[in-house]
């Protein structure tokens, strides 16, 4: 049997003013062979899972970027329609109320 250590967070009770606490504390500890197999299975699903979120959250963020790209360019085009058509529909409302003539 080979011996194998691990870094685990190890339950430890404490005095305190008001009475004991458990708090964990980190420890290195030995491990036989079964339980090695079983840490490093857990702790390589961890890793898959980390990676499996990161892809995610990659993919999340270039979808909202390409959404914002082309809310910007649509905001572009929309304007450069407008200074063709002449006034904007605010500029219309201002100068309607500037010169209000009421019949």
């Amino acid at each position: 049997m080979k011996k194998h250590y691990i870094k685990t967070q190890v339950p430890v009770e404490k005095k305190t003013l008001f009475g004991k606490k458990t708090v964990y504390e980190e420890k290195i500890v030995q491990v036989d062979d079964a339980t090695w197999e079983k840490y490093r299975a857990v702790r390589e699903q961890e890793r898959l899972k980390k990676e499996k979120e990161e892809i995610f959250n990659r993919a999340l963020r270039e979808q909202e970027r390409k959404i914002k790209e082309e809310s910007a360019l649509r905001e572009q085009e929309r304007r450069e329609k407008e200074e063709e058509e002449g006034f904007t529909l605010e500029e219309m409302i201002f100068y309607d109320e500037l010169f209000d003539d009421d019949w």
